[in-house]
């Protein structure tokens, strides 16, 4: 999330939103590591707003999240930092164990964080 404002554009898709209450901030400087058991409510967006963006860079993926969650590109334009969106992205994330795990990798992040971050997200207790 380079800048004030990500675009991600896929194909003939664009997802655009603005970031500017994140911007400068990763999992790893909200958290303070990548491998940690607390997760505040602005790392779980974080990650969530990250994996939004591996979701989208890939067009079957990007397709997939449509699919299975019904957030077209008009909802994703604009409520890219609810809640409920971020939750949705983050379950279709988990939903797929290899997707999940290269999201991960790419983002540099210990698999286990990703369902911290949507449990903090719909308000579930976390689990050790």
């Amino acid at each position: 999330m380079a800048g004030a404002e990500g675009l991600i554009t896929v194909g003939d898709q664009e997802v655009a939103k603005q970031f500017s209450t994140l911007e400068g901030k990763t999992p790893t400087n909200v958290l303070g590591s990548s491998k940690v058991s607390v997760m505040t409510p602005d790392a779980a967006e974080i990650i969530a707003l990250q994996a939004l963006l591996f979701i989208a860079a890939d067009e079957q993926n990007l397709r997939g999240l449509q699919a299975t969650t019904g957030l077209d590109a008009e909802i994703l334009r604009s409520q890219a930092t609810e809640v409920d969106v971020l939750a949705g992205v983050l379950e279709f994330l988990l939903a797929d164990e290899n997707r999940l795990l290269a999201f991960c990798e790419t983002a540099k992040l210990d698999p286990r964080l990703p369902g911290r971050a949507r449990s903090v997200l719909t308000g579930e207790p976390l689990f050790e």
